[in-house]
């Protein structure tokens, strides 16, 4: 995924860590980065991976019932850094693939059964994290 790197908010800048503030597609997002690649700086575009291994599920019925239309879209959640919640499709199973606008690959979603294939389903994202792409 390239995206443009609008900022980056260092916590602590000798061991590069802090959040990366991007744009893909004119959406804006921010992720964590821990040991930041130094070609991840602002004004570049850079090949990136997102990483949602912490993420957390909302109950069954939540997760499948609160998007029964399908919506794509992610939505910042409102004073928690590089957290999200996730309204999206699910569009493979093995590895868990989620589009919402962005396509996300999902770690830990627990929900792989093959009746899920195209449903939509809703979750959130504790905290997203990127990495440049290898």
């Amino acid at each position: 995924m390239n995206v443009y790197v609008k900022k980056i908010i260092w916590i602590d800048s000798t061991i590069r860590e802090g959040y990366v503030v991007f744009e893909y597609s004119g959406i804006i997002l921010s992720a964590f980065c821990y040991l930041c690649d130094p070609k991840i700086k602002e004004g570049n575009y850079v090949n990136i991976e997102l990483i949602t291994n912490i993420c957390s599920s909302v109950d069954y019925n939540q997760t499948f019932q609160k998007n029964e239309d399908c919506l794509k879209k992610i939505i910042p959640i409102p004073n928690e850094d590089a957290s999200y919640e996730i309204y999206g499709q699910l569009i493979n199973l093995d590895p868990v693939i989620v589009d919402c606008g962005i396509i996300l690959e999902i770690d830990t979603f627990g929900y792989k059964e093959e009746v899920l294939l195209n449903k939509g389903c809703y979750f959130y994202i504790d905290r997203l994290d990127i990495e440049l792409k290898k």
